[in-house]
């Protein structure tokens, strides 16, 4: 609602400061502005507003790999037949099926 007060009391100013045929030529050029017709006047975005932490970012000083990972540590394959084996020697019972 503010934005529609600050307008109405630019209108009002505009009233009060210009004739007839002047607030003829000023609507002239607010709708060429509308219009796209003026490269030299153009209005304010609204990008910012819409958007208001679009450009608010901060670059980290160091980037974060600096070298290649490191590789994994690779686990050594446990075979079924040596786990049932050793299983039988430790305990003196068969390994049950899961």
């Amino acid at each position: 609602m503010q934005t529609k007060e600050s307008i109405t009391r630019l209108v009002r100013w505009l009233c009060r400061k210009l004739c007839f045929d002047e607030l003829l030529v000023a609507v002239t050029i607010l709708l060429q502005v509308l219009n796209d017709e003026l490269d030299d006047i153009k209005p304010r975005s609204d990008f910012q507003q819409k958007h208001p932490s679009y450009r608010k970012f901060i670059v980290d000083l160091f980037p974060p790999l600096t070298g290649a990972p490191p590789l994994p540590e690779v686990t050594p394959e446990l075979d079924f037949k040596k786990l049932i084996i050793e299983h039988r020697r430790k305990t003196g019972k068969d390994l049950k099926p899961v």
